[in-house]
């Protein structure tokens, strides 16, 4: 039947092929595959012999490679497959709670440009529920489809909502009998999942770090010290083609090879990075390094990263670390791929002028900007050291045995803090994506010879001391000891406004690497010895960062913001309730004033990772012996005039989270309900938004007026 004068002749010749392919002889090469070591790709000559020597002695042992992904190129339709697998430290009911009489009833809402799904109710501060659910990826455009200029605009996020579901029961009234029962939930924190995340590092398997409010009405933890994660695997099915020329936990789609051919300076600098790529190549690829050396600029223009680090000061009411570094965290995030409209992935850079004229950025800026500041105070240190060293000169020139006595015993003060050096880290995060961080590296605590004891410890095993700032979130971890909870994957490189160090290293965690810039063996510079930056035309290496000029806001423009804020949400909190709404203004005075201070509260704390509990005021517990069965918690979003926060509309981002959070869903009769909003000012235009909204049960309402001073309007 298959032969060529018979039916179907035309499917005779393949049969014949596919029979001829079978008899041929099986050659190692399509079983197994190896790579060549870094240290023989230099001389081809050597990799062939050695290839030859090897390549019959180990048939049964292949390496074993990541396989590529197959991508279909114009499918259908896509879906996200979201696996929810489990929790860690879900906030959980205290006790003397109105509603301790159920038992906690958690679950997780995933949604995404209007599709929702939902998970089983799990119980405990630990849930487990290991579920998958399928979210639709709606075609942006249906002319393009799920082309990767379509895919790349999308800058929705997939939004993790977790609540506690419970009971409440109540008699019937006289018009029937029985009991009625009411179901309830309360919000306890979301976890947001970037798309671009997901699409251009499918797939994504990592712990997400649960953002819960500072406080919770009704609710606590039960180890505050420990971090509050949910765990996720996150793909697309099928997957989509990536971007042209886009290389998984890079910045950006690769640059032409023009692009690198402009000078001999930028000739120099693909030489470097091919070489680079030879030490790292051999590594784990499921662990990809990112390395930046040449950023474009707004004009699209190669320029060398370096020249991009300044010191600059800080606001002057901003002088400590943890003020600016709340500063720099306050400013929105945005991502550049939702700017451009091309096939490419782009990361464009700008200088930190740009950055606060723009009022937004992504992460490069944020971290140029945290590094400048650091950069600042470590030259004020050493401005004051010298100083004090001028003055001691001074006093002890009489007596030169009396000089060397001091200084042989007496070093100065602040000598400890001047050996923290700052650069910007390049880094993975854990959702695959290339971000920038910012490192400061010191010594270790208790001297050089801390490493020595203690020996039992991971941290005491390396001589240095390591903090990675997060810019955009505004925590610090300590890449040793906070080795469970730091959201990255691996450390690329680091620079400053000098040079640019690339980790060779084997490994690339944090907890892992060994930060001595000066070993040869472990960090591969850009400028040595033998190329200095000196040796480059200063057009091509200098500063190109210019003076920070800071513009004082009146208080009024973010009163007038903040009450217009107030008035939408109000407005659309009414529009989603079906029964009439309540609002207790003498409770939302006192949440106001509480939101003054929760700002200077969370700066004082620090920059810990992890949760930020603050204390709750005293307003706050004389309106819980009032409403004991209050619930509520602020939410803190990133200001800017340049956020949509004051359109009336439900794209509106508080608007959307407000609604999330599910308040307006209590149907029981005589609840008040009430809401403030203050925005902390910061310069040019900068501001940390505050919105408190509370769901207050009737049977403190009798009382309320009389002790808290309650107005209301229905």
């Amino acid at each position: 039947v298959g032969g060529k004068g018979g039916v179907g002749g035309g499917g005779g010749e393949d049969m014949d092929d596919e029979a001829a392919s079978l008899s041929a002889p099986t050659k190692v090469g399509d079983v197994v595959r190896e790579s060549i070591p870094a240290f023989l790709k230099e001389n081809l000559v050597i990799s062939k012999i050695f290839s030859w020597l090897f390549e019959s002695k180990r048939l049964l042992r292949p390496s074993r490679q990541s396989a590529a992904a197959a991508t279909t190129r114009n499918p259908r339709a896509c879906r996200i497959m979201v696996q929810v697998i489990r929790g860690q430290n879900i906030p959980t009911k205290v006790d003397g709670n109105q509603l301790e009489g159920s038992a906690s009833a958690i679950w997780a809402d995933v949604s995404f440009m209007g599709s929702r799904r939902r998970t089983s109710t799990q119980t405990g501060s630990n849930p487990s529920w290991n579920e998958l659910l399928e979210l639709p990826l709606k075609k942006p455009n249906d002319d393009f489809g799920y082309s990767p200029a379509e895919m790349l605009a999308i800058s929705s996020s997939i939004h993790v909502n977790v609540y506690d579901r419970h009971e409440r029961t109540e008699q019937a009234d006289h018009t029937s009998y029985g009991t009625v029962h009411h179901w309830e939930e309360q919000w306890l924190g979301s976890v947001e999942i970037p798309f671009s995340a997901v699409y251009l590092c499918r797939p994504v398997y990592a712990a997400f770090p649960l953002s819960i409010p500072s406080q919770s009405l009704g609710y606590k933890l039960q180890n505050p010290s420990a971090p509050s994660r949910l765990w996720f695997y996150v793909t697309l099915d099928p997957p989509l083609p990536l971007p042209f020329g886009y290389r998984i936990g890079q910045p950006a789609s690769e640059h032409p090879r023009s692009w690198w051919q402009t000078s001999e300076f930028h000739k120099y600098c693909w030489s470097w990075l091919k070489k680079l790529r030879r030490y790292t190549d051999g590594y784990d690829s499921n662990v990809p390094r990112h390395v930046s050396i040449l950023a474009s600029d707004f004009k699209g223009e190669p320029v060398l990263c370096c020249r991009f680090v300044r010191a600059l000061a800080p606001p002057e009411e901003l002088e400590e670390a943890a003020a600016f570094t709340r500063f720099v965290s306050s400013i929105p995030f945005q991502s550049d791929n939702t700017k451009s409209r091309g096939d490419r992935a782009v990361d464009c850079w700008c200088t930190n002028e740009q950055f606060l004229t723009l009022g937004w950025g992504d992460d490069e800026e944020h971290a140029l900007l945290l590094c400048s500041y650091f950069l600042h105070r470590e030259e004020q240190l050493r401005s004051k050291q010298s100083k004090q060293q001028q003055k001691q000169q001074q006093q002890d020139s009489s007596s030169k045995d009396q000089k060397k006595q001091t200084t042989a015993q007496d070093p100065p003060e602040g000598d400890a803090r001047l050996r923290w050096k700052t650069y910007v880290c390049c880094a993975t995060s854990i959702t695959g994506l290339a971000t920038y961080w910012v490192a400061r590296i010191g010594p270790a605590p208790g001297g050089d010879n801390a490493a020595h004891t203690h020996s039992h410890s991971h941290a005491a095993a390396h001589k240095r001391r390591v903090l990675l700032y997060d810019p955009v979130e505004g925590v610090r971890y300590d890449a040793y000891r906070d080795r469970k909870v730091i959201p990255l994957k691996s450390v690329g490189a680091l620079f400053n406004a000098d040079n640019i160090w690339a980790n060779i290293q084997e490994a690339s965690e944090p907890w892992f690497v060994e930060f001595d810039l000066q070993n040869a063996t472990h960090w591969m510079p850009l400028f040595t010895k033998f190329k200095t930056k000196a040796q480059y035309p200063p057009d091509l290496t200098a500063c190109i960062q210019p003076p920070l000029p800071y513009v004082k806001i009146q208080k009024s423009y973010f009163e007038t913001r903040a009450a217009d804020i107030e008035r939408i949400v109000e407005q659309r909190f009414e529009r989603w309730r079906t029964l009439p709404t309540t609002w207790d203004y003498g409770v939302a005075g006192v949440l106001r004033g509480c939101l003054q201070g929760l700002e200077e509260a969370e700066v004082a704390s620090g920059m810990q990772g992890g949760a930020r509990l603050v204390n709750e005021s005293k307003g706050i517990e004389r309106v819980k012996k009032i409403y004991k069965g209050i619930q509520g918690f602020p939410l803190r979003f990133k200001d800017s005039p340049d956020m949509k926060y004051i359109e009336d509309s439900e794209e509106n981002p508080i608007v959307e989270r407000v609604r999330e959070t599910r308040l307006h869903d209590r149907r029981q009769a005589g609840n008040r309900f009430a809401l403030a909003v203050y925005i902390h000012p910061y310069p040019n235009s900068i501001g940390s938004c505050w919105v408190y909204i509370a769901a207050l049960p009737p049977e403190g309402g009798s009382r309320s007026r009389r002790r808290v001073g309650t107005t209301a309007r229905f």
